[in-house]
């Protein structure tokens, strides 16, 4: 059976309302940015969460940003509205799916890492970078509200090594929560490049291999995600996947980066991370 027959068995959580009123305004001929920041300043937690999030030092702001419409005269309006997908994405997840705290907190600093990353390499819009840091593993709770085992699924697949890690849940489960990822992330109106890498990021190597990070969006994503996860990972556990000791080379030949450049990185990932805590 097709993953996306399967996906028909998930109830996948609508996209909220305000991202659909804010989505139907960016595809307008004419954007009307005053009507933009009324809609997002009208709710009142996720204004909040927007300057937080643009204030934190992993952005690069180099001035305070102290309203909605600063904030998108500063970085504009696909990004704020990049950054309130992203933001909307835990809220509803954690109102109609199986609670997973850990998982959020993981997310949460991937996210903080592809924003730096983005910055620090100058490779992509950091907002559109966070979002997918979110968006990214976004399937492991739809597989764990569906499928009772799914964790203990999860668990063998990291401790395991072998193969592609979406071997093992498509084996089990038909589907797997990359492909899950990649269908919320579509129904919620994500751009095509994030869609791909969401759906990819697990079998990576031909992205990277197939063209420069320097010129194929899809590439310079995938290659800020593996990175954020590397850090994340080995922030956490004090050592790298599986995955990571498979792929390390070929991403740092597609980023032009030598070993000791990508050391240096992982000392400046330590340090957002530090500084989140």
């Amino acid at each position: 059976m097709p993953a996306s027959v399967s996906a028909k068995n998930f109830k996948l959580p609508p996209q909220p309302e305000l991202l659909s009123l804010l989505q139907g305004e960016i595809q307008c001929d004419h954007i009307d940015i005053a009507k933009i920041t009324k809609i997002i300043s009208g709710d009142v937690a996720a204004s909040a969460q927007v300057l937080k999030t643009v204030n934190s030092a992993f952005f690069g702001i180099k001035v305070d940003v102290t309203s909605v419409q600063h904030a998108i005269s500063l970085m504009g309006v696909d990004a704020i509205v990049d950054l309130i997908t992203g933001l909307e994405l835990e809220k509803s997840l954690n109102n109609e799916l199986v609670a997973l705290p850990r998982f959020w907190d993981s997310a949460k600093k991937t996210a903080s890492l592809c924003a730096f990353l983005a910055n620090k390499l100058e490779l992509y819009d950091a907002s559109q970078a966070y979002t997918l840091g979110l968006f990214h593993d976004v399937g492991i709770p739809l597989m764990a509200s569906k499928f009772p085992d799914y964790l203990e699924t999860l668990k063998a697949v990291n401790e395991d090594g072998s193969g592609l890690t979406t071997d093992l849940e498509d084996k089990r489960y038909n589907t797997n929560h990359a492909d899950m990822g990649y269908f919320l992330s579509r129904e919620w109106g994500l751009p095509n490049n994030v869609r791909q890498v969401i759906r990819q990021h697990h079998d990576c190597i031909p992205i990277l291999k197939k063209s420069s990070a320097n010129t194929d969006d899809v590439a310079k994503l995938m290659a800020i995600l593996k990175l954020a996860e590397w850090g994340s990972e080995v922030h956490r556990s004090g050592e790298a996947t599986h995955e990571w000791r498979k792929i390390s080379s070929t991403l740092l030949e597609t980023l032009y980066l030598s070993e000791d450049d990508s050391l240096d990185l992982l000392e400046d990932m330590k340090d957002v991370l530090i500084s989140l805590q």
